[in-house]
């Protein structure tokens, strides 16, 4: 009995445990007991949210994580295994009676209706909890057994909640037909007509992604619902409002559940099936966005241009506004509460009420409430296909705020960051991924596609003065006024478009102020107060696309049609067809542009806002209301000392003189900012912060003149008469450049530099610009006290370091710190953050350093291809071992390393090693071998436990360090260079070495490297942005080479777009080939240091290994020689390299012999042994004193010059270089081809070689076709094409041009080709001056270092030639040299068939291909031809680089 007992208590206390861990809640049995006695009212049973508040009371805190209704019917977060509800003390419920339960199921499903109930709602009455498994059952049981014992009373059908599918079930209207009676005949009366629909029918929405439709009473109550608000109001606009009506009356009915977009579209659709209603989507226009809305109308009305519905939209919008709300859902716009707007205002009033009439006593107000019309009009297109061609922002007007989900950022490391061994499998792949850009939006032309969009402060300067001409230009009472022209009552598809011809002119002349109507005075105040809407619509489209965004909406070659016309470009936005004009009109951040960029001017007291009258009505950019000061006041400041931004001294301390302007004539507003420019130029701000304190606030005020958070109370006044300068804001400083704060960053000077581009829509307000700037120069300089000599300079190349590394160069790769720290890249200490006053030391010389530097830059700058090897070698040695391609070590290392294993590198410091390394990475075809030899490491286990030792325990001390490294490369070095002994000899059969592949399974393949050694700049164009890239970097080689005081030519930098000329510069830089000036150089030439210059590397190029002045000397030598003043026997004295030309002259021909004259002491030297004993003779002679000097070397005059080498003047040998590389042509209109072919009167067989040489050409596009490619293409032989050509070209119908080679263009595509220099048009090359000339120093620059590189490598071929300059200078001015030597006679071109040389491996056949080889000689005398012509022409200080 014990251990019954015992047994029976254990099960207790386990039922007692299983049911606190189930509930968490212990059910005594005497509260059960007491729960059956007493019968709780039924209006007393607490409600369902009372009990879900006793619940979470009750309920301990711990299991209180998430705010769920725990007892909902479709919850399944919670884990309950009770198949019972939580019990609640004063709880009424079914289990403490004696009810059955399937009477309780059968009298909730009859309340309930036929809206239906779900197992979990029913559980719940019955006190289970149906989301359990037991309770579930339970329930079920009762459910099934109701339904079998009243099949004709309860039905059921399925319905989606969410996603989940449930089971619901009703009471039958046939069982109480009575409660639907009322239904139906409501229905009845509001449609005149029975009602088609039946109790428990549904509906189905084919093709419009939504399920089915249930008719239930709650359906036929919206359906009442719906029909009465249409009744009613006859036009609803948008669905929020539909939503909105039906969610109040059922809340008031005391509906639990809301209704949903998907509900109310499924009730609109049956009713618009039966013919009840219609619904329409359409586009509405609200604040310059389209909303896609959907509008439910009456029956009768049957298409949306109905009048009605106009109406209705015109309705909703006005009411959103008064309001202040958004339309279309609805949401307040400002959370803020506005005491003063609690009230109505006088534009309250409905849009009906609005006086139309404009006349001359018309007053600010009367201008809102026709801005208020204005935008009611245009609101709404009609029709969607209409709505749709404009491709704007869109909206799905009834998603709702709810529905919205914010982006997030995930950023994942992947796991090949972390593996060096990935990382280099990524590296090497045959695409790598490269990182997409982030791209700026392509709504608007940005870049390359620019329309001519200015800087921040070019673009005030334009907006001023032309807001000034549109309030104060034009003489008071002048017509027609622009409320004539553009009336604000109207929609802007109703104006007037005009022309060229049917516009109103006011000024004779072709500027932006020919068409640009004034702006009427209002009453009660003075003149210059306008709205920007009205300003925008007066706005020259000249002016527009130089101050504001364009969007792509607008066709650009349709655009082009009005900009480059000299009188259409002129035209205002509202005389511009409709389809542009409605575009710019709406677009909404044109306004936004436009608002901001007079807010700044508001800054600098030139303009005021007004206050806005209904902040709710008017809550856009477009109305507000501006003021154009007819005062102000410039300071002087060019005196002030070296800082950033802020002026020091203070203003307030009177050291600044100040000039006051009054604005009478449009002369005053453009002198006005001249003189600004003049003082930002001659001000020394805009220099780095030096940690001084003096600009500590300008760090929390940088941003707030931005766009969207500029105050626009600063600048606000009020709208009253007689107002002249404007006062300045408490909170407005006066601490920057002229006076103004420097928050506004008018002090930066790129903020002044001029977009150039295209040249066809700015060349007139570039000359425009300067013109004025001329004009009014003496008068500004006379204003400035330390006025700058460049002020007045619009272009300027510079270099800064942040331009430099925001470029992206795919050929930096950074590792994350983990692997930096795993490698030994960087130390584990943390780094301070360095100041910017900081600037960073530069690494001294050590000794061996120091001898090295001895030799001079040229020597320093020159590398052979055994050093550039080995450079590749060390740094892949370093690559391998820790997978970054920054040197990681000490530089000193590199240095030693280069030393030891390459002794001609003695001569080299650190930075030139590390320089050449940089440049090497650089080209894609090294940076392949780099990633060949680190393939080639990784095959070793030598390597690998090398590189495993490093990953595994980095070394820290960099002595250690550097040891480790050298050891590393040494067995590298012995790893890669030593013979392999499992190969076989090369002496053995093929088919040994055939089997021998075999049985190792490997084959001999031919590597393919995808990468290209040429440059871009260097390589034959395919489009346009190629060929502007590379006539760019032509244009930027013959700008620096010429660039003299730091003066940078505009003419020829004005044609290059900025975004072109700026990738290119970068990229130059990349390469090495351009660099910051020097500092000796910068004082030298009067240059800032940060200008653009060559540098060493790209000057080095043109460096050859004869002396220096052998051109020089040589070519004075032999003038002396041929003389005919001279004497015929010439000695020939010194011991300079010119004497060794000129000895050689006398040995081609038979003019000139050499007599020498040796003294007996030296041939007594030579004879003294006269025993066969060579090795004493030579001691003796090595130390012998021979006394060359005495050895005199005489040319006799023998023979009469020959008609060739007669004396001809300098002047003609000199004309005849410009002749031949003069490619300029004079600008003239081109000549059609049917014209010139009857003005030569060519026979027929020639017309018709002409015009298929003509049809192929044109064929070839912009990229051109080569000579042999045209002869080809013809099948003519190319003297044949020759002669054509020579003929077209000289009927201006193509042009010779080219990168790679020369190719013929068709004159069309001239444009993208040349540069205009003054009235000629030249193809750019190095040597073409930017004033428009063959500069000759460059010619014999380049020309002298082509010609000794043939002289020293006889027979070299053209390709090597070509190749040697490709990466500074494109092939196609390399092969204009050469043709110039040949042209000279100083070097002989030989074309020569041979067999092809070239195999797939070294074990196939030998092919039997022939193959054309063009290779050079220099002449005979073709260095003493060249010295004459070119001694006479002294070199730049910048080729000769004879200083270090």
């Amino acid at each position: 009995m014990e251990d019954s007992s015992h047994s029976e208590s254990e099960q207790t206390q386990a039922i007692k445990r299983k049911r606190i861990e189930s509930s968490d809640f212990e059910i005594s049995h005497e509260e059960e007991s007491s729960a059956d006695e007493h019968v709780i009212p039924e209006e007393n049973l607490p409600s369902t949210s009372e009990l879900q508040e006793e619940v979470e009371e009750l309920t301990p805190k711990r299991n209180k994580k998430l705010n769920v209704n725990t007892f909902g019917p479709y919850h399944f977060k919670k884990d309950n295994t009770s198949a019972y509800m939580p019990f609640v003390p004063n709880r009424w419920s079914p289990q403490t009676t004696y009810r059955l339960s399937t009477d309780i199921v059968l009298n909730t499903i009859k309340e309930c209706g036929t809206e239906g109930l779900g197992r979990a709602e029913i559980a719940q009455v019955l006190g289970y909890d149906g989301t359990s498994k037991s309770g579930g059952r339970k329930v079920t049981s009762y459910i099934v057994n109701c339904t079998n014992e009243h099949p004709d009373h309860i039905g059921q059908f399925q319905k989606m909640n969410g996603k989940v599918r449930t089971i619901r079930y009703f009471w039958k209207e046939s069982e109480n037909p009575e409660r639907f009676e009322k239904l139906f005949r409501e229905f009845e009366e509001l449609t005149d007509m029975p009602c088609p629909f039946k109790i428990g029918e549904v509906l189905k929405f084919p093709e419009k992604n939504l399920n089915t439709l249930r008719i239930s009473d709650i359906t036929l109550k919206r359906f009442n619902r719906l029909l009465k608000m249409v009744k009613d109001s006859r036009v609803v606009v948008t669905m929020n409002r539909v939503i909105k009506f039906i969610s109040e009356l059922e809340t008031q009915d005391g509906y639990k559940f809301q209704i949903d977009k998907k509900s109310v579209l499924k009730c609109l659709l049956a009713l618009q099936n039966k013919g009840l209603i219609q619904v329409f989507d359409t586009m509405v226009r609200s604040d310059s966005v389209n909303y896609q809305v959907q509008i439910i109308t009456h029956r009768d009305i049957q298409e949306s241009s109905d009048p009605e519905v106009t109406k209705g939209i015109q309705e909703i919008l006005d009411c959103y506004q008064r309001e202040g709300r958004v339309f279309p859902h609805g949401q307040l716009r400002s959370l803020k509460k506005r005491p003063e707007e609690s009230h109505e205002t006088e534009f309250d009033g409905k849009v009906e009420e609005i006086n139309e009439e404009i006349t001359d006593n018309s007053t600010i107000n009367d201008r809102y409430h026709w801005f208020r019309l204005q935008t009611v009009r245009n609101s709404w297109k009609g029709r969607k296909e209409e709505a749709e061609q404009l491709d704007t922002e869109e909206f799905e007007a009834d998603e709702t705020l709810n529905d919205t989900m914010e982006d997030t950022v995930v950023e994942d490391v992947a796991e090949d960051q972390l593996d060096p061994l990935k990382a280099m499998q990524k590296l090497f792949a045959k695409n790598p991924e490269v990182p997409v850009q982030n791209k700026k939006s392509s709504q608007y032309y940005f870049g390359k596609d620019t329309l001519g969009y200015q800087g921040k402060t070019i673009r005030l300067l334009i907006l001023h003065e032309m807001a000034w001409q549109f309030v104060h230009g034009h003489p008071e009472g002048v017509t027609p006024t622009c409320f004539d022209l553009f009336p604000p009552t109207q929609a802007f598809d109703k104006w007037k478009p005009g022309s060229e011809y049917t516009a109103h002119i006011y000024y004779q002349e072709e500027s932006p102020y020919r068409f640009m109507p004034p702006q009427p005075k209002y009453e009660g105040v003075d003149r210059g107060w306008f709205m920007i809407q009205d300003f925008l619509a007066a706005m020259p489209l000249s002016v527009f696309v130089l101050t504001s965004y364009v969007p792509t909406t607008i066709d650009r070659a349709f655009l082009m049609t009005y900009l480059t016309d000299p009188v259409k470009r002129h035209m205002c936005i509202g005389y511009l067809p409709k389809e542009i004009r409605e575009i710019i009109m709406k677009e909404k951040k044109v306004y936004k542009q436009l608002q901001h960029a007079f807010f700044v001017l508001g800054a600098m007291q030139l303009m005021a806002v007004g206050k806005n009258p209904s902040v709710r009505r008017f809550p856009g950019a477009a109305s507000d209301m501006f003021y154009v000061a007819k005062k102000a006041h410039l300071y002087d400041t060019s005196t002030t000392l070296r800082s950033y931004a802020t002026i020091s001294p203070p203003l307030d301390t009177g050291v600044y003189p100040k000039y006051d302007y009054n604005f009478e004539s449009r002369s005053d507003v453009i002198l006005y900012w001249h003189h600004l420019r003049a003082i930002v130029q001659s001000s020394a701000l805009g220099y780095r912060n030096d940690g001084n304190g003096i600009e500590h606030k300008l760090d929390s005020r940088h941003k707030c003149y931005s766009i969207g958070v500029f105050d626009r109370t600063l600048v606000e006044t009020e709208k009253l008469p007689g107002i002249e300068e404007l006062p300045c804001h408490p909170n407005i400083q006066n601490d920057g450049v002229a006076g103004f704060d420097s928050a506004l960053f008018i002090h930066l000077k790129r903020h002044w530099d001029l977009c150039t581009v295209p040249h066809a829509t700015v060349s007139w307000f570039i000359t425009k610009f300067k013109k004025c700037s001329e004009e009014m120069k003496k008068i500004i300089e006379t204003r400035v006290i330390s006025v700058h000599k460049d002020w007045n300079n619009f272009t300027r190349l510079s270099l800064s370091d942040s331009d430099f590394l925001r470029t992206s160069n795919p050929l930096k790769v950074e590792c994350p710190p983990k692997m930096i720290k795993k490698f030994g890249g960087a130390s584990s200490k943390p780094k301070t953050p360095r100041t910017r006053s900081q600037k960073p030391k530069k690494r001294k010389l050590d000794s061996v350093d120091l001898v090295s530097s001895s030799a001079r830059i040229s020597v320093r700058c020159r590398f052979t291809p055994k050093e550039r090897d080995q450079l590749i070698m060390i740094r892949a040695v370093g690559f391998f071992l820790n997978p970054v391609y920054r040197f990681w070590l000490d530089p000193t290392v590199l240095r030693d390393l280069m030393h030891e294993f390459v002794p001609e590198s003695r001569n080299k410091t650190v930075q030139s090693l590390m320089a050449c390394g940089v440049r090497e990475l650089v080209r894609a075809n090294r940076l392949a071998y780099l990633q060949r030899v680190v393939r080639n490491l990784s095959t070793f286990p030598e390597m690998r436990r090398l590189r495993t030792e490093l990953c595994s325990a980095p070394i820290s001390p960099s002595q250690s360090k550097t040891e480790f490294f050298k050891s590393a490369f040494r067995t590298a070095m012995r790893l890669l260079f030593v013979d392999n002994n499992r190969i076989p000899s090369t002496s053995i059969s093929d088919e040994s070495f055939q089997s021998f592949l075999k049985e190792g399974n490997v084959s001999v393949t031919k590597e393919i490297t995808v990468s290209n050694a040429c440059p871009r700049r260097s390589q034959k164009p395919i489009g346009y942005g190629h060929i502007q890239h590379c006539v760019t970097a032509n244009v930027l080689i013959s700008i620096l080479i010429h660039t003299k005081n730091g003066a940078v030519p505009e003419q020829m930098l004005e044609q290059v777009p900025p975004a072109v000329l700026q990738g290119v510069l970068q990229a130059l830089r990349c390469d090495g080939l351009v660099s910051r000036s020097r500092t000796l150089e910068a004082i030298a030439e009067l240059a800032n240091k940060k200008d653009a210059t060559l540098s060493y590397y790209f000057r080095h190029f043109f460096a050859h290994r004869f002396h220096s002045e052998l051109i020089d000397n040589s070519g004075r030598l032999l003038e002396e020689i041929q003389d005919p003043t001279s004497p015929d026997v010439f000695e020939l004295a010194g011991d300079g390299p010119e004497i060794v030309v000129a000895a050689s002259n006398a040995f081609p021909g038979e003019r000139y012999q050499l007599e020498m004259n040796v003294d007996d002491d030296i041939l007594a030297a030579f004879t003294k042994i006269e025993n066969d004993q060579t090795v004493k003779k030579i001691r003796y002679l090595e130390s012998a004193d021979l006394h060359f000097e005495k050895v005199r070397v005489n040319m006799d005059r023998t023979g009469s010059a020959s008609d060739e080498e007669k004396i001809v003047p300098i002047e003609r040998k000199i004309q005849k270089v410009i002749r031949y590389l003069d490619n300029s042509r004079e600008v003239k209109d081109p000549v059609s081809l049917d014209d010139f072919i009857q003005a030569k009167n060519f026979d027929l067989d020639r017309r018709r070689e002409i015009r298929a040489v003509v049809h192929v050409i044109k064929a070839s596009r912009q990229a051109g076709i080569t000579l042999q490619e045209l002869s080809v293409r013809v099948k003519r032989p190319i003297e044949t094409i020759q002669e054509i050509l020579a003929d077209l070209n000289e009927g201006r119908q193509i042009r010779l041009v080219g990168v790679d080679d020369h190719r013929w263009v068709s004159i069309e595509y001239e444009a993208c080709w040349t540069v205009q220099l003054g009235n000629r048009k030249w193809c750019p090359r190095p040597w073409v001056s930017p004033e428009g000339s063959v500069s000759l120093p460059v010619v014999r620059w380049i020309a002298e270092s082509v010609l000794l590189l043939i002289v020293g490598k006889f027979g070299i071929q053209m390709k090597d030639v070509l190749s040697t300059y490709e990466f500074a200078v494109q092939p196609i001015a390399i092969r204009e040299i050469i043709g110039l030597l040949e042209h000279l006679k100083c070097v002989q071109i030989i074309k020569k068939a041979f067999t092809s040389t070239k195999m797939s491996s070294p074990f196939s056949e030998s092919p039997e291909t022939k193959e054309i080889v063009t290779y050079i000689n220099p002449t005979v005398d073709g260095l003493e031809k060249f010295s004459k012509i070119f001694h006479h022409i002294d070199l730049m200080p910048m080729m000769t680089a004879k200083n270090n």
